[in-house]
């Protein structure tokens, strides 16, 4: 069974509160940067099992064939035209920038620990903007609102 919008991001803020009050994570930040994918999967264990509508995806699954420290912006524009490059960056920008991190997909919106409302552009997740920032920051891009 596929959850609505509104029961998952329940679902994510009550495991969030669950984690922090038994000590297995200490924030959303800490289940978002090593924590991840046992977080991911718990969730989607409440609902059962993974679906077409809703899964657990690693940035990996979007990794360049051969080439893993690099985006597939042709895959990722297949599944989910709206995930672009965040704050003036471009494909180009974030080669070899690649986050390890896993989360939730639920008809196309974009999930994790500190983001339980989604988002529909998987670069707008904090745990991947943060990257996005830095790597502006880095290359004299403005960094301020989201682009694209």
């Amino acid at each position: 069974m596929s959850p609505t919008q509104q029961e998952l991001a329940d679902a994510i803020k009550a495991m969030v509160q669950q984690w922090i009050a038994s000590g297995r994570a200490p924030s959303t930040y800490e289940i978002n940067n090593g924590l991840c994918e046992d977080f991911a999967l718990e969730v989607i264990s409440l609902f059962g099992d993974e679906s077409d509508r809703f899964a657990m995806y690693w940035a990996d699954n979007f990794s360049r064939e051969g080439e893993g420290d690099d985006w597939d912006a042709d895959l990722l524009e297949e599944h989910w035209p709206k995930c672009r490059p965040t704050h003036g960056l471009t494909w180009e920008d974030i080669r070899g920038e690649f986050p390890r991190h896993a989360w939730i997909v639920l008809d196309g919106r974009h999930y994790d620990a500190e983001c339980p409302e989604g988002v529909e552009n998987l670069f707008e997740l904090p745990l991947i903007r943060r990257g996005m920032e830095a790597f502006a920051a880095e290359k004299g891009v403005l960094a301020g609102a989201p682009a694209n």
